[in-house]
């Protein structure tokens, strides 16, 4: 079965009409499968060389799968060379886009495809609950006799949509449904509150100017990597082709004029993923964040949106909104035995330890943002 590396995103570009057939056929398509996201972020935030990799079927030629693949030369916690997906740390689900009728075919080749890349490891973060990949890969690679595990990896919470704003508010605790009429009434006594949409493309550089400045003077000394420019032309520039196919939006709340709160995120499958969420801390005490989200609520339940997803992290405002944690998952495989997999097992468990952590984040925060 014809099995080709692809090593540059000029040449990944000629196979979207392939790409996109297959994107057509999976049963749970997400914004962050679509080259409009995974081209960005490796314009802007890419490091190391591109290995997307392609599996054909033997007969027709047909593509029945891509493993959207980079060779990241180091990381910032280990010095081993590492396969991983494109998109890494800055997506909230990042798989390989495959024709679930090839599945078997395609996890095979692709196995045999990774003991012929010059890597020390294979590690796949942030694969959704419902992926083939961490049992199919593994087992196609355990089969080889690669030393596979899965880890659980950080969860993203989702916010199931009834049919009705009211059910959805019969869903949550006594105190906030309370709190959700009483600040938005709160705030309106104190400013003129207006919440504006934008999903046009020729609205983009507006709204994304508010979603900046709120998003700076919540954080305007973060080491964060939506401080960087690197970062904020990769949100950008996907903000921008996501509108041109009508699947982003950004939500500002204005109070007295001023942006107090904003939210992005991508539309798909009717699911709308968010990306940036924050708010003014000079109007903290009115909210902003919590009105502006129940306000996005209930126009999705209007509009007959499935769900909403609050992206990756279990912070509990999500859980008062209704949310439900949806577990991620980590591949890690090391290809070149079991020695070599110990070895780098210890150093990962040495690169978690709470005193490291410590050390990564200050050293983090005095150097430049940029995506890790």
């Amino acid at each position: 079965m014809p099995v080709v590396a692809i090593e540059s995103m000029s040449a990944l570009e000629l196979q979207r009409p392939a790409w996109e057939a297959i994107r057509s056929r999976i049963p749970r398509p997400n914004p962050y499968l679509h080259l409009d996201w995974l081209a960005p972020w490796w314009k802007h935030c890419g490091q190391g060389t591109v290995h997307v990799v392609r599996v054909d079927a033997p007969n027709t030629g047909r593509a029945i799968g891509f493993a959207p693949f980079f060779v990241r030369p180091r990381s910032f916690r280990h010095p081993f060379r590492t396969l991983s997906f494109l998109g890494s740390k800055r997506t909230d689900y990042l798989d390989c886009l495959v024709d679930p009728a090839n599945a078997i075919s395609f996890f095979r080749e692709l196995a045999q495809h990774i003991l012929t890349v010059p890597v020390s490891m294979l590690q796949l973060h942030d694969l959704p609950h419902e992926s083939p990949t961490p049992r199919m890969l593994g087992d196609a690679l355990g089969a080889l006799g690669v030393p596979c595990e899965v880890v659980p990896g950080n969860p993203c919470v989702g916010v199931p949509l009834p049919r009705s704003f009211d059910e959805w508010l019969a869903r949550l605790s006594p105190r906030t449904r309370r709190d959700i009429a009483y600040d938005r009434r709160y705030i309106e006594k104190h400013f003129d509150v207006e919440v504006a949409e934008f999903a046009r493309p020729e609205e983009m550089d507006r709204a994304l100017e508010a979603l900046r400045t709120v998003y700076e003077q919540r954080w305007p000394d973060s080491a964060s990597s939506l401080a960087s420019d690197r970062q904020w032309n990769f949100a950008s520039s996907v903000a921008r082709s996501a509108a041109n196919r009508g699947a982003y939006r950004v939500w500002v709340l204005y109070g007295d004029g001023a942006p107090a709160a904003a939210l992005s995120g991508c539309f798909e499958g009717g699911i709308l993923y968010a990306d940036v969420f924050a708010h003014a801390p000079r109007f903290h005490g009115w909210s902003v964040g919590s009105v502006l989200l129940g306000r996005i609520i209930e126009q999705g339940i209007a509009e007959g949106w499935n769900e909403m997803d609050l992206s990756r992290g279990d912070e509990a405002y999500k859980f008062r909104f209704g949310g439900v944690a949806k577990r991620n998952f980590v591949l890690r495989a090391y290809p070149r035995g079991r020695l070599q997999a110990k070895i780098i097992s210890g150093v990962h468990r040495l690169a978690e330890s709470p005193l490291l952590d410590r050390v990564i984040r200050t050293t983090r925060a005095r150097t430049p943002a940029q995506c890790r």
